[in-house]
């Protein structure tokens, strides 16, 4: 099965516009016709409460994860551009004073470019996921503690496609950024974790069909 492009992103697009208009009728409906069960959708308090013990467990938790994981695959590509764009040794019949040739040079100037594409990945994945996880943290202070798992998981659940996007090549991981993207749109327009489900169930399908082809080629490489 090759790597997704561009139909998850087409496909993320009508979710987050569903899972938005669906919020939007709950809300009218709680106010034109209330349920005797409860409302629709889940109330959030005016302002958030003091954060506990157990809410600052889980917001360090969650940062923490998130930023190790993420510096972990970082340290892990660069250290892989290391080892692919490497500078080839110099034959025995050059001089050493004749200076860098031609293939050093060329070496030096796709290692460089390397990098700056996984800065600017790195910083962009980042930002939405940092985004994302301060929104919804945010939002968990002013819902019921108890609904802490609901608003952290998600946040958890968004560090697999940003390890993606910095992982592997642009066509494999393109939809990992706008995934993130409409996550954080959907969770600021409806303010309720639950909306971004279907994005996270878009996001683990394309990990796994990323981590299948990248086994698969694998198993090529050390085959042939």
């Amino acid at each position: 099965m090759a790597a997704p492009r561009e139909v998850p992103i087409i496909l993320g697009v009508f979710v987050a516009l569903a899972a938005m208009m669906a919020h939007v009728l709950a809300t009218r409906l709680d106010g034109s016709s209330p349920r005797a069960e409860g409302p629709r959708v889940a109330p959030l308090a005016a302002e958030a409460r003091v954060p506990s013990p157990r809410d600052w467990g889980v917001i360090v938790g969650v940062g923490v994860l998130g930023l190790v994981a993420l510096g972990a695959q970082v340290r892990s590509r660069r250290a892989r551009l290391r080892e692919q764009v490497a500078i080839p040794p110099r034959s025995t019949e050059e001089a050493p004073s004749s200076g860098p040739s031609v293939a050093d040079a060329r070496a030096f100037l796709a290692w460089r470019g390397a990098r700056r594409v996984l800065a600017r990945r790195t910083v962009l994945v980042l930002v939405e996921w940092s985004a994302f996880t301060a929104l919804s943290l945010w939002l968990m202070l002013r819902a019921p503690s108890g609904d802490w798992p609901v608003f952290a998981l998600p946040c958890a659940l968004l560090v697999g496609p940003s390890r993606v996007y910095v992982r592997y090549r642009e066509g494999e991981s393109l939809w990992a950024p706008w995934l993130l993207g409409l996550s954080v749109l959907v969770l600021a327009v409806t303010r309720e974790p639950r909306c971004t489900w279907g994005l996270l169930l878009i996001a683990g399908v394309c990990q796994g069909c990323v981590w299948r082809q990248e086994r698969a080629r694998r198993g090529v490489t050390s085959s042939g």
